[in-house]
């Protein structure tokens, strides 16, 4: 049985953001310290490893809510990181059992936090935002805004080029395709991307289904479906008010860094009524560069793509860009795993 502090600060951990929803972290609770850490147990059998770096982005989103909670809360907690080079890394957190814990009233905005895919008004993001979520750093990781228009539409030919390599590789179609939610029962698992958070156009969730099955893009593929996949994830780029990026150090613990800021650097953004949408789909090529998992054939315009962004922050990888804009229409929010699922102990 949980302590209610440490039930509320796991509902915290889980409510942050996960590449695909796939909420690849898990908790142990020892009974005096909460561990957060990858679970091989739920993730067996895809694309995702102790190490990865979309774990280490998630590990951070979540470390980050529960300090954010645990400080709300005037809750005493200390952090204490582990195995960061031995390929299994995971953060201790000791709490301070002994505080009075009740309910908040009002949930706290990370609780509020949400993805929006849908179309974003062309209103400018105001310079006091951009100003100040700039301003904000955890460890290395920094967050830069692009706002001008020809860098708007280089940064999309990027991500048009890197959703093309995507839509070309199996390993990565089946795990997206593993991840759709297509019916309530499947969205009540909890995890996955529930198609209702996608700005579908009519016959757009039938089509998506279609293409789920890799060798029916890989035919449709040596028709240009590839193209037009990609042009299509591109555009909200190209028409973006604004575009986010954080970068920061290239280790293990430069990517829960980053997790972290992202995270902290998403809430403002909601809590100003600007919408998010994060892209992950530049770093995970660069990424999987880095990894040697990029096909031959796509190898030299990665690189490309990897040098552009670098010129961004010297020194520092490409973690994750976010399109960032005022909401036209409020989206579907994205279901968690029950907190059975993810705690043991």
């Amino acid at each position: 049985m949980l302590p209610d502090i440490v039930s509320y600060l796991v509902k915290a951990g889980i409510s942050s953001p996960s590449a695909d929803n796939a909420q690849p972290v898990g908790y142990q609770w020892t009974g005096s310290t909460l561990i957060i850490q990858f679970d091989a147990s739920r993730c067996s059998g895809g694309i995702f490893d102790a190490s990865h770096h979309a774990v280490l982005l998630t590990l951070g989103a979540a470390l980050e809510n529960i300090l954010i909670a645990a400080d709300a809360l005037g809750i005493s907690i200390h952090c204490q990181y582990h195995s960061l080079e031995s390929g299994n890394p995971s953060v201790e957190l000791s709490i301070d059992q002994t505080a009075s814990f009740e309910q908040p009233s009002e949930p706290h905005a990370l609780f509020e936090r949400y993805t929006n895919r849908f179309p974003f008004q062309r209103k400018s993001i105001p310079n006091d935002v951009i100003e100040d979520i700039q301003a904000v750093q955890e460890g290395e990781a920094v967050c830069l805004v692009s706002h001008q228009k020809r860098e708007l539409k280089t940064i999309a030919s990027h991500v048009k080029v890197a959703s093309e390599i995507r839509f070309q590789t199996q390993e990565i179609h089946e795990w997206f395709a593993g991840t759709l939610r297509f019916t309530q029962q499947e969205v009540a698992m909890g995890n996955g991307l529930d198609v209702a958070t996608f700005d579908l156009p009519p016959g757009g969730k039938a089509l998506i289904k279609l293409i789920s099955d890799w060798n029916r893009l890989k035919l449709l593929n040596k028709l240009g479906m590839y193209k037009l996949l990609s042009n299509i994830e591109a555009m909200p780029i190209k028409q973006a008010p604004a575009i986010c990026m954080i970068f920061g150090d290239k280790g293990v613990r430069g990517g829960i860094d980053a997790g972290r800021l992202m995270e902290r650097v998403w809430i403002k953004l909601n809590m100003c009524g600007i919408a998010v949408q994060p892209y992950y789909v530049v770093p995970d090529q660069i990424q999987r560069l880095q990894r040697g998992k990029v096909g031959d054939c796509f190898t030299d315009k990665v690189r490309i793509m990897k040098q552009y962004f670098d010129k961004f922050a010297a020194d520092k990888a490409l973690h994750m860009v976010l399109r960032i804009g005022y909401p036209m229409k409020m989206p579907v929010t994205s279901q968690r795993m029950p907190l059975e699922s993810v705690v043991s102990g």
